[in-house]
Order: structure tokens, then sequence, then C-alpha cells
């Protein structure tokens, strides 16, 4: 009798350490704060399904963001600013989105310098929202694009965004 005791706690406590295991693991997603340049371009390598990677409020000037990584549908990777309308990118700037299941958000291009600020490049199932564009684009062309999709990419949604005073045209495909 008391071996079938001990058999039986000692399932029960494996039983337990297991759903704790599986329970602690699942869903465990982080969030990655940036300030740099280079500190993007490390948290986007790190990012797993559910991370967010959150820009801290301020200016970034001559900003190169590869956003390239992939979430999942029901665990995307975001890329935000730490308070809506607090992180301006300007000068020579841009952001390239590639992969599945990215979110890029509450960011705001003020000034930003150049053709295609925003490319969804091989990017499926990506979201671009309330984000704001002013006075940016190519100065040498108004034929280039603020945003645009291209390279394959599909079933992406740019939602909630505002543009103003732009020196390009606003949306393409190519």
């Amino acid at each position: 009798m008391k071996t079938d005791m001990k058999r039986m706690l000692h399932i029960t406590c494996c039983g337990v350490l297991i759903l704790i295991v599986f329970f602690c693991t699942k869903g465990h997603s982080a969030i990655l704060h940036v300030s740099t340049g280079e500190e993007i371009h490390q948290a986007i390598n790190k990012a797993q399904p559910g991370d967010e990677i959150v820009l801290t409020n301020g200016a970034y000037k001559d900003v190169h963001i590869i956003f390239k990584t992939s979430g999942l549908a029901d665990k995307p990777i975001i890329l935000r600013a730490q308070t809506p309308g607090e992180v301006i990118l300007t000068g020579k700037t841009y952001l390239r989105i590639t992969g599945e299941h990215l979110i890029v958000r509450d960011l705001i291009f003020d000034k930003a310098e150049g053709a295609n600020i925003v490319s969804f490049m091989n990017a499926d199932h990506c979201r671009l929202t309330e984000t704001a564009f002013f006075n940016s684009g190519d100065p040498e062309s108004t034929q280039n694009h603020l945003i645009t999709l291209r390279d394959g990419s599909s079933y992406n949604h740019i939602e909630y965004s505002y543009m103003e005073g732009n020196l390009s045209i606003g949306i393409g495909i190519k």
C-alpha cells in the first residue's frame, strides 16, 4: 500500500512539474527596449514570436531599420513607439519590412528623405498602422512613393495612417 502511495505521489509530482514547465514557457514574450539604430538591429535579430520591440521616445535621424524576421499568426512580432507619436524618424531614414506576421505601429516620419521610406519586401500578413508621414519623400522625384509593396508581398495592411505635405506619391506597388 505504501509503495502504491509513493508511486502515485511520484506520478502526481512529475505531472505538476510538466504542467509548470509547459505554462511557464508557453506564451512567454519579451519587451525589448531600444534607443539606437544598433540596438534596433540587435533586437530584431533576437526577437521571437510574441515579442515587442519598443523604440524609446525621441528623435531618430538617418536610421535604417530592416525589420526582417517572422512571427506567428497568433504571436506577431511588434515594432512600436514607447508612446504613440513620441518617436520621430527623420533624415535619410527608411524601414524595410520582410517576413511574416510583423506589425509596425505608432511611428512618425517627419522630413524623412528618400524614395520608398517604408517598403514591404517579401512580406506576408504584415501591418503598418497608426503611423504618420509629414513633409517626407524624395526631393529629387515626385514619382517615388512613401510606401511600397513589392517582391511578392501579400495580405498586408496599411491602416489608420496619416500623410501630409509629402514630396512623394503615397503608396505604390512594384
